[in-house]
C-alpha cells in the first residue's frame, strides 16, 4: 500500500500543523480532499474498514457542506484521522509507522486536552494508545518482559 501510505503521509504532515495552529476547518478539508484522492486512486490498497470510514465520512461532509460548525469540522477532521491512522498502522511488515502514527495521533489528541486543563482526559488517550502499542508489541511478539509495560504505563499516567 506504498501510494495510500504516500498519500496519508502528506495529508497528515499538512493537516496536522493547521489543525494544531486553530485551523481546523482547514484540517478538514485537506483531510477530506486525501480520503477523496485515497477512495479514487488507491481504494485496493485500503483495508475495507478504512475505505468505509471514509465514505461515510465524505457523506457526512457533504450533507454539511452547505454550512459546517467548528465543531463539526473538528469531528469530520478525527474521523478522517482514525481512518488514516487505521491503515498506516496495518502496514504489515512497516509496524514502526503504525507505532508512529499511533503515538502522534495521541499527542494530537491528547495535547489540546492538556491545554484546556482536561489532565483526566489527556490521561486517558495516552493510556488507551499505550495499552494500544503494549498490545500490538505483544501481538508481535517483540515484548521485554514487564519493566517496559509498566514504564509504559507510568508515562502514559504522566502526560507532557
Amino acid at each position: 500500500a506504498p501510494m495510500a501510505r504516500a498519500l496519508i503521509a502528506r495529508a497528515i504532515e499538512a493537516g496536522a500543523p493547521a489543525y494544531n495552529a486553530g485551523n481546523v476547518e482547514g484540517c478538514m478539508r485537506l483531510y477530506k480532499e486525501a480520503a477523496q484522492n485515497l477512495l479514487r486512486s488507491c481504494r485496493q490498497e485500503l483495508r475495507p474498514s478504512v475505505a468505509n470510514s471514509l465514505e461515510e465520512s465524505l457523506g457526512v461532509a457533504s450533507a454539511l457542506s452547505s454550512g459546517i460548525s467548528k465543531g463539526e469540522a473538528n469531528q469530520l477532521a478525527w474521523a478522517f484521522r482514525r481512518a488514516f491512522d487505521e491503515q498506516m498502522e496495518s502496514g504489515g511488515s512497516q509496524r514502526s509507522g503504525g507505532a508512529s502514527a499511533l503515538i502522534a495521533g495521541a499527542i494530537e489528541e491528547g495535547v489540546p486536552l492538556y491545554n484546556r486543563g482536561d489532565a483526566a482526559g489527556c490521561e486517558r488517550v495516552y493510556t488507551a494508545a499505550a495499552k494500544n502499542l503494549l498490545a500490538e508489541q505483544a501481538g508481535s511478539g517483540g515484548g521485554s518482559g514487564g519493566s517496559s509495560s509498566s514504564a509504559a504505563n507510568n508515562a502514559a499516567a504522566q502526560p507532557q
